[in-house]
């Protein structure tokens, strides 16, 4: 299997529409080539306190099982992606001990034949 970006934060510097949505004090989530979701503080805040009441074995199991979703098939449409896409970095971020917010300043999850990687762009 080759690797590829399966989401990513996109980082200041990228600017654009990412940028935009950085400057109006948001997050930017990159799924796939062409699809910018803007996550709005509340957004994070809810999703990142829900996942961490969650017992790590039940993180993992979600976190594959969306993975699976989102990769293989894809939401079938854009408002589902956007909430399944936001769980999956929320879940592999608490999964990878990740720290927030650094990733949410930068980051990609690849997916390759061992599975998904955290890296940080910045």
């Amino acid at each position: 299997m080759q690797e590829s970006v399966v989401l990513s934060c996109p980082p200041p510097s990228a600017g654009g529409l990412a940028g935009e949505i950085r400057a109006r004090g948001n997050v930017p989530m990159l799924f796939g080539p062409d699809c910018l979701i803007e996550l709005s503080k509340s957004d994070i805040r809810e999703t990142w306190a829900a996942s961490g009441k969650l017992p790590k074995a039940e993180i993992m199991r979600l976190a594959h099982s969306l993975e699976s979703r989102l990769i293989a098939d894809g939401p079938e449409d854009r408002e589902d992606l956007a909430g399944e896409a936001m769980a999956y970095l929320f879940l592999t971020l608490r999964r990878e001990g990740a720290h927030l917010k650094r990733a949410l300043c930068g980051c990609a999850i690849r997916q390759d034949s061992e599975g998904p990687h955290l890296e940080y762009l910045i």
